[in-house]
């Protein structure tokens, strides 16, 4: 890399010159040939990535990434990390669920195709908003971002995996119309991504297990549905706004259908609630089922 070249550049590209730029351009018409070499290189390499395996534009942000410092942000997380004291799952799913936000009100994808009706459908900012401060305030136009961004992450549980290939072509295509702090925010949010799942990988072998009778295939399914129904959260608790007497159904309904015989202590264990027959006895007495008991009974029928 020539001395003279700005720490901008070279944390966003690698070392090498395309030219010897060493001296001052002395007219227009040698910057005139230096534009056309440039744009012939340029061109030349559209022609040649044209129908390549997507794989190599994964590897080529790998490429690039590896000239960036990543001390600031390991630094920077390491004191939210003070800030917040001892790390659970809720707050990471926080972290995370902010730091991708903050990242999209700059909108660095903007430049994709805009997103169809389909995939706006598939946003739920209610659920991003339970895990944001609740002082933030959502910009305009941020489910669109949300939507166009999907297009580039997966999900293992809770954890957000940037899809490399699709995020390195993103780059590759637009690289020269993003600015340098749009680029660095691609390079910022991957690691700070990265250090955040860390974190939760640890802390979520640290907390609770399913009991073995509710981790076998059969309760598998109906743990998926009460997710996809929102009653319980991917860890398989009880989400906030379910009831005592909700949980109370759940497992009475789940434990009928698996056989089950000591029931209660099984779920307010694992839960952390007590007295979960003392809800069934007053529904009896009192004939009222629970709200969205339809729901529940839905889940639970084979």
């Amino acid at each position: 890399m020539n001395k003279t070249t700005t720490d901008e550049e070279s944390s966003c590209a690698p070392s090498g010159e395309l030219f010897s730029l060493d001296e001052k351009v002395s007219s227009g018409q040698e910057l005139a040939v230096i534009f056309n070499k440039m744009t012939r290189l340029l061109k030349e390499t559209r022609r040649k990535t044209k129908g390549a395996s997507i794989e190599i534009f994964g590897d080529f942000y790998h490429q690039l990434r590896s000239f960036h410092d990543d001390e600031a942000v390991t630094m920077a997380y390491e004191e939210w990390k003070m800030k917040v004291g001892k790390l659970t799952f809720e707050r990471l799913k926080e972290k995370q669920t902010l730091t991708v936000a903050e990242f999209l009100k700059k909108r660095v994808l903007r430049q994709s195709i805009p997103p169809t009706k389909r995939e706006l459908a598939q946003v739920r900012l209610e659920l991003v908003k339970e895990y944001l401060p609740c002082y933030y305030v959502l910009p305009d136009e941020f489910d669109v971002q949300c939507a166009i961004f999907r297009r580039f992450i997966s999900w293992d549980g809770d954890i957000l995996i940037i899809d490399y290939d699709s995020w390195g072509k993103y780059l590759f295509q637009f690289f020269f119309t993003l600015t340098y702090e749009e680029r660095l925010a691609l390079f910022v949010l991957d690691r700070t991504l990265q250090l955040i799942h860390q974190d939760l990988v640890k802390v979520m072998k640290e907390e609770k297990r399913l009991p073995d009778e509710l981790a076998l295939e059969k309760p598998m399914v109906y743990w998926k549905r009460l997710q996809e129904s929102r009653f319980v959260d991917n860890r398989f608790m009880l989400r906030a706004d379910i009831s005592r007497k909700q949980a109370m159904y759940i497992a009475d309904v789940f434990a009928d259908r698996l056989g089950l015989k000591a029931k209660w202590k099984l779920f307010e264990d694992f839960w952390g609630i007590k007295n979960l027959a003392q809800e069934k006895w007053e529904m009896q007495q009192t004939g009222v089922l629970p709200p969205r008991y339809q729901e529940i009974d839905r889940i639970f029928s084979d």
